[in-house]
């Protein structure tokens, strides 16, 4: 029998024992694998409506955010203060918020094809005619204002829509339009 020399097994017990460290790889298991990191979308924001974005014709009503609105007829009236020529526009705003809401004629606009916008007349003259849609009005629940708004619009201008835009119930804004003609 031969016996392995003394110095070998010394050698092969001291490599046994060396402190360098060694790379073991875990083992493979499918239960604790890390999740693997999946990229989370960036948001895109919500465009605002324009307000061609709800295009109505006349005497069609919409109704966003518990407020219904509703311009019924646009006719040409009776020369104004300095002779300009009017556009009159019969409108009616409901609330069925569940509480009190403020109306205004300032909140509407005439507007024509080329992109200039009117705001209502904040005169009145004997010849306007009735009723007249109120500057600012408290409206209770339930309860409509409705009335003529009268537009200062120069000779040669042809308006093509109204429009309505505001935040009458604190939500998200409210744009209507509709077709003048």
């Amino acid at each position: 029998m031969t016996r392995p020399p003394l110095l070998a097994l010394i050698l092969l017990a001291l490599a046994g024992c060396s402190s360098t460290p060694s790379i073991v790889a875990p083992p493979a298991s499918s239960a604790s694998a890390p999740p693997s990191a999946t990229p989370t979308p960036t948001p895109t924001p919500t465009p605002t409506p324009s307000p061609a974005a709800n295009l109505l014709a006349l005497g069609q009503s919409l109704e966003q955010q518990s407020v219904k609105l509703t311009v019924s007829e646009v006719k040409a009236q009776p020369k104004g203060y300095h002779d300009q020529p009017l556009l009159g526009a019969l409108a009616q705003a409901c609330n069925n918020t569940g509480g009190p809401v403020s109306f205004s004629n300032r909140r509407w606009t005439a507007a024509a094809a080329d992109g200039s916008t009117f705001t209502p007349a904040s005169l009145s003259y004997g010849n306007d005619p009735t009723p007249s849609y109120p500057v600012q009005q408290a409206v209770d629940n339930g309860q409509c204002v409705k009335g003529w708004l009268l537009f200062e619009v120069p000779s040669g201008v042809t308006i093509d829509t109204i429009r309505y835009a505001t935040t009458e119930s604190g939500g998200a804004p409210i744009f209507a339009t509709w077709k003048a003609r």
